[in-house]
């Protein structure tokens, strides 16, 4: 905070002695206005007005129109009976959209299992696709070549591939 006094004078200013006589003067213009005021009272009511004051008002509180309600009460009960009746429909109401084995295509069971997203043996495919599938048939209809399978073997290590058949 600065300690600057060059601005410590303020925009106002009094004369001076000018609280020493203050009390006095305000003391004598209450006493005045007292002397003028005495007799008088600020308002003033009609004789008789207190006597039927009570009638009046209950005439005008009688006299008041019927509110209308801005929703009446039975659109509200039929649009909250229907609303229930909806959220009823919607709970109760099996699922539609029930997905079984039979809907889906092979080739898409087949794309779930190559990515790698569940490990079957060749006998749980069969019972899941639900057909009696030949695996000889492939063999049958493309032979294989000797010389090729030769080829296979010698490029590839199988070493650590060779399946156990009980």
């Amino acid at each position: 905070m600065s300690t600057d006094k060059s601005n410590s004078k303020s925009g106002f200013s009094i004369p001076k002695n000018y609280f020493e006589g203050l009390e006095d003067s305000v003391l004598s213009r209450l006493k005045t206005e007292e002397r003028t005021t005495s007799g008088q009272h600020g308002f003033e009511v009609p004789e008789g007005y207190f006597e039927g004051l009570e009638q009046t008002v209950l005439q005008r509180v009688e006299n008041k129109s019927k509110v209308i309600p801005l929703f009446k009460r039975k659109k509200v009960l039929l649009l909250s009976g229907i609303a229930a009746a909806i959220a009823l429909l919607f709970t109760l109401l099996p699922d539609q959209n029930n997905i079984t084995f039979k809907d889906l295509k092979t080739t898409e069971i087949s794309l779930y299992i190559e990515e790698g997203n569940i490990e079957l043996t060749d006998d749980e495919l069969i019972s899941i696709i639900g057909k009696d599938i030949d695996l000889t048939e492939s063999y049958e209809e493309n032979p294989v070549n000797e010389e090729a399978l030769l080829d296979y073997l010698s490029e590839n290590d199988i070493e650590n591939e060779i399946m156990y058949l009980d």
